[in-house]
């Protein structure tokens, strides 16, 4: 026998739409375990009335409660002690649009867990305990557009695992503990925009893996243990945006493995093991805005890297081994804020920023100059603007009254002698 008793309160929720209490008791009849929502078989949720949303958290539910209303289309059953998941849960959920499970101590997922729900949009198992998914567990929610598995402990997964989603955005698999992908685990993902693989165990990226990924936007695969990569692994990846590779040991990057980038914004390749740039690396990014090489180990920057790149608004060489900047490596080109600091650099070709505005901040700080360089302070050999200067801890033993007074946007400028 089900006890339902609805509890009305006087509060609002969301846009002045009415929030309900659920009380779920169980008394053991009808195949209802009497502790299935604590050890008084009560269940306390949040029925969001006007959307058909229900919101179960609590540390005293030990599992999936039974007879949620079936017209339901936002169910979220969070931070629990449920452990696993009854193959029939949610079979009667067929209006279900999302569902959320995060944050609980689930282990196992039946694979006809999620079978029925075929209108299901969102699916989120963040921060389970998952290790093993069934090829087929996700083979009827097509029409899925955000799948989120990260902060599971998922070392392997299936080449079919992902094969029925071709309605998929937005797909998580960061942190976890993958050490590798099957190179064909991602080809029907036609509509995937979004991909986070980061916080793994990755130590190379399958040539092919992200061929039919032609809607990508962004991709997150920092921190992983990646060595080296196919120069093949981004073709044809027109649309994407935003690139992100730090963290991980790259030592040396094929000459073209950007060249179908044509509308990348964003590269972070730092915390790698960088020592050579390839001159064409970045001829084709005429999108590119900002990119990330610091903490590398580079010593020399070919004087084209930026070739056809109209505008940078940052650019960031920091705690590298660059001993110079080659004079026209920044020719033409507008720069909003520009890193060098924790470099090796003992001067600055004097006409370096003749031609290259400089907008927002110049970090040349902890380097061995000597002195102010002419390049930042001569009126008739600079077209910095910028309001930020960073000069600590070089080896300058003197700085002439006046120096900055050019530079007529500054407003800080960090700046100590060396003794």
């Amino acid at each position: 026998m089900l006890l339902l008793v609805l509890l009305l309160t006087a509060c609002l929720f969301g846009e002045g739409h009415a929030l309900t209490n659920i009380k779920l008791t169980f008394h053991g009849t009808n195949g209802q375990a009497p502790d299935a929502c604590g050890p008084h078989g009560v269940c306390d949720c949040a029925f969001y009335m006007d959307f058909n949303d229900i919101y179960c958290k609590g540390i005293d539910i030990y599992e999936v409660p039974r007879n949620i209303p079936a017209n339901a289309t936002f169910l979220y059953i969070i931070e629990t002690a449920i452990t696993e998941i009854p193959v029939e849960a949610f079979w009667n959920l067929t209006h279900l649009e999302e569902l959320n499970l995060e944050r609980n101590k689930i282990t196992i997922i039946p694979e006809q867990a999620f079978f029925n729900l075929t209108l299901l949009k969102l699916l989120d198992l963040k921060r389970n305990m998952i290790n093993v998914l069934s090829p087929e567990v996700f083979s009827r929610l097509t029409s899925l557009t955000k799948l989120r598995l990260e902060g599971n402990q998922l070392k392997a997964l299936h080449c079919n695992l992902f094969s029925k989603l071709t309605n998929l955005k937005s797909l998580y698999l960061n942190d976890n503990m993958i050490a590798a992908l099957p190179h064909n685990i991602f080809w029907n993902l036609y509509q995937l925009e979004r991909l986070y693989i980061f916080n793994n165990y990755l130590t190379t990226l399958p040539g092919d893996l992200l061929r039919n990924l032609t809607s990508l936007i962004l991709l997150d695969a920092s921190f992983n243990k990646v060595n080296t990569l196919p120069s093949s692994v981004f073709f044809n990846l027109v649309w994407m945006d935003n690139l992100d590779l730090s963290g991980n040991q790259l030592e040396i990057l094929p000459e073209n493995i950007f060249a179908d980038l044509i509308r990348l914004s964003y590269l972070d390749l730092s915390n790698n093991q960088i020592t050579i740039l390839p001159e064409k690396l970045l001829w084709n990014l005429s999108s590119l805005t900002q990119i990330a090489l610091y903490h590398n180990n580079i010593e020399i920057i070919p004087e084209n890297l930026f070739c056809n790149i109209p505008q940078l608004d940052q650019v960031d060489f920091d705690e590298n081994e660059i001993k110079a900047v080659p004079r026209v490596l920044f020719l033409g080109i507008t720069v909003g804020s520009l890193g060098f600091s924790g470099n090796k650099i003992s001067s600055l070709p004097q006409d370096i920023f003749e031609n290259t505005p400089v907008t927002e901040a110049l970090d040349f700080a902890d380097n061995q100059l000597t002195e102010v360089p002419a390049a930042i302070i001569k009126p008739n050999r600079t077209r910095l603007t910028i309001t930020m200067l960073f000069l600590q801890s070089n080896r300058l033993t003197a700085i002439n009254s006046g120096s900055f007074d050019k530079l007529i946007n500054l407003k800080i400028v960090y700046v100590y002698l060396f003794p």
